[in-house]
C-alpha cells in the first residue's frame, strides 16, 4: 500500500473534481500525510512536527516501480517552443526514451489535424497515427509547432507507447486510418 500512497495525495477537500489524488483515511477527508498524522489516533507524535515531517518523507520515498518520467507531460505551443526550459525538458524525455526507461508519445495537432505520435529511439523520429503522415524529426515537429500546431508530449510506461500513441485498440490499424 505504501508504494502507491502518492496516488492519494494532492487532494483538495470539498472540490468535486480533482486531477490529483483522492485523499487518505477511509472517507478520504485527509488531503495529506501531515494532517493524517496529526489526528488523535497518533497520540505519541501528533504534536511533534519534526517526527510527522520525517515520517511523511519516509512514506513518500517508496519506489513506485516506474521511472520518474512516466506521466511527465509538456505541452508545446507557438508561445513556448523557444523557451530553453521547455526544450530542455523535451530533450530529457527523449533521452529517457532512448535509454528505455519510458516510451514517448505525443498528442495534439499536426497541420491542423488531430494526431497521435510515437517516438522511435532507434531512428530518432516520430511516427504518426496515419499512413502517409510523417515520420517527423523533433526539429520538423518544432517547425510545425511554430506554425501554430500544439503537441503534448508524455512519457508512458515502456511497452505501452504504441497503444497509447498510435494504435489504441492494438488491432494493427493505426488510429488515424480507422473509421
Amino acid at each position: 500500500h505504501l508504494r502507491n500512497i502518492y496516488k492519494k495525495l494532492n487532494f483538495t477537500p470539498g472540490k468535486t473534481e480533482t486531477i490529483d489524488g483522492f485523499g487518505l483515511n477511509s472517507d478520504g477527508v485527509m488531503p495529506n500525510l501531515f494532517l493524517l498524522l496529526s489526528s488523535q489516533v497518533f497520540e505519541n507524535f501528533r504534536d511533534d512536527a519534526e517526527k510527522k515531517l520525517n515520517l511523511q518523507a519516509f512514506v513518500m520515498c517508496f519506489d513506485t516501480g516506474m521511472a520518474p518520467a512516466v506521466g511527465y507531460t509538456i505541452t508545446l505551443r507557438e508561445s513556448n517552443i523557444s523557451d530553453p526550459d521547455i526544450l530542455k525538458n523535451w530533450a530529457i524525455l527523449v533521452g529517457q526514451a532512448k535509454t528505455g526507461n519510458i516510451d514517448l508519445i505525443a498528442k495534439g495537432t499536426i497541420d491542423g489535424q488531430v494526431r497521435g505520435l510515437l517516438y522511435r529511439p532507434a531512428s530518432d523520429d516520430w511516427v504518426a497515427d496515419k499512413t502517409g503522415v510523417g515520420p517527423f524529426t523533433s526539429l520538423q515537429l518544432a517547425v510545425k509547432i511554430k506554425a501554430g500546431n500544439i503537441l503534448s508530449i508524455m512519457g508512458v510506461p515502456p511497452g505501452s507507447g504504441n497503444r497509447m500513441g498510435i494504435d489504441r485498440d492494438e488491432n494493427g490499424i493505426l488510429d488515424g486510418n480507422g473509421p
